[in-house]
């Protein structure tokens, strides 16, 4: 049983953000949320016939998933014991075997009801190491004389049993939706106002509506959460391709002004952050004149206390997302890897090099992925533990895994045909 379940284990609920607006009718859009417990199987998910083709440091599938065209580009969660991913208006869990652990229902919106862009609804994301959260959007009738509505539904579920912790409405108005944050569970309210954090244990906070820097209010216009740690975020909209001087981020107790690695660092803005306790942030520098390049500094952050964990000489673009060794001492993204002391190695981009993205990392430090701008033009990536990286041509639909499980399993993933395999590393 994970620390969750004594805490959590009565029936899930369906709540409505306090404080915010009351919860209106919510006339069936979606499917219910289960009160039942989790369906197990005794069965794997599939046969190993389902496969895909992979780098020579992986062995054939031992497992494989097919998932419904739905599921198409809605990249799964992998955790050291379980792959979790979406099955129509069902999370499924599978384990290290390919063993579906268990099976759980989310509020889904049905149709047309659902909102068709922007986060590409539903999705899955970590709340912290032992909670997974379903994301949903759409529109729900109104009852009565209550106008219909947009709001986002944040189903909370335990990764380790599939008991659904609670549901969580986010109202929003007749025209607009919630819209959620790119890193942990925040989710800004239209019409600017205000931002409601989600947290693993089914509680919520409203961001306070601005920050003091300086002595100078800065306007909240979005937030994080890292595990625990709620975080805000202020005039965070680039201009041009460059963030205003103002913008930045604060969490409890300390601010990207405090924390920047000077005061020429005068904008911020928040990358990416695990589901644990790291963020990674951007520093600016303007230059002296506006024909003068900026300095940038990139910062891994603890995001309970701001506390700088490392300073690494790159920086994480595009999509990138962490991925952690299974006993959760290792992580990488994008080109790179950090220890559990903190310490930073980035691979890749320098003069003359191809850009580096590191996906998935095993109990010893060993890190997996790719380099190259796509096309015949990636390799496959494999960085040994003291920093030595060799690489290999991708044949035609090989990737690097997108995590590894407990046991040495590495966990690839194609979102075109919406496959999961589980390949041991050689």
């Amino acid at each position: 049983m994970s620390r969750h379940a004594e805490s959590r284990r009565p029936a899930p609920i369906v709540t409505a953000v306090a404080a915010i607006l009351t919860l209106a009718g919510c006339s069936g859009q979606g499917a219910p949320a289960s009160t039942d417990a989790p369906t197990p199987a005794a069965s794997t998910a599939s046969t190993p016939t389902v496969t895909l083709p992979v780098a020579s440091a992986f062995g054939a599938p031992s497992w494989g998933v097919q998932l419904p065209a739905s599921s198409q580009q809605k990249r799964p969660v992998v955790t050291a014991q379980r792959v979790i991913y979406l099955d129509g208006a069902s999370v499924k869990a599978v384990d290290a075997t390919g063993k579906l652990a268990w099976s759980a229902q989310f509020p889904a919106f049905a149709g047309d009801a659902q909102i068709k862009d922007g986060a590409a609804y539903p999705f899955l994301r970590l709340a912290d190491v032992e909670t997974v959260a379903v994301v949903d959007g759409g529109k729900a009738a109104g009852s009565g004389l209550s106008q219909d509505r947009y709001e986002t539904r944040v189903t909370l579920i335990d990764v380790a049993d599939g008991h659904v912790i609670k549901t969580l409405v986010i109202p929003g108005t007749s025209s607009d939706a919630p819209k959620p944050s790119a890193v942990g569970l925040t989710f800004a309210l239209p019409d600017g106002k205000g931002v409601v954090a989600v947290l693993a244990d089914g509680s919520t906070r409203t961001l306070p509506a601005s920050t003091s820097v300086g002595g100078q209010p800065r306007a909240t216009d979005g937030g994080a959460t890292v595990g625990s740690a709620v975080i805000s975020t202020w005039e965070s909209k680039a201009d041009g391709g460059t963030p205003p001087s103002s913008a930045g981020f604060a969490g409890p107790g300390w601010t990207s002004v405090s924390t920047a690695p000077s005061s020429a660092f005068t904008s911020a803005s928040l990358i990416a952050g695990d589901a644990h306790r790291l963020l990674v942030g951007r520093w600016v520098a303007p230059g002296r004149t506006a024909m003068d390049p900026v300095t940038v500094k990139i910062l891994v952050l603890d995001a309970a206390n701001g506390k700088v964990v490392a300073q690494p000489s790159c920086e994480p673009v595009g999509q990138a997302v962490f991925s952690s060794s299974p006993d959760g001492k290792h992580e990488v993204i994008g080109p790179m890897r950090l220890d559990g002391q903190g310490h930073a190695q980035c691979f890749g981009g320098g003069a003359g090099q191809k850009d580096v993205a590191l996906t998935a990392v095993n109990d010893s430090g060993i890190a997996y992925g790719t380099a190259g701008a796509g096309g015949s033009d990636t390799s496959f990536v494999t960085v040994a533990p003291d920093g030595k990286v060799t690489t290999e041509p991708l044949s035609t639909g090989e990737s690097a895994p997108i995590g590894i499980m407990a046991g040495e399993v590495a966990v690839h993933w194609d979102p075109n045909r919406a496959v999961i395999t589980g390949n041991t590393i050689k």
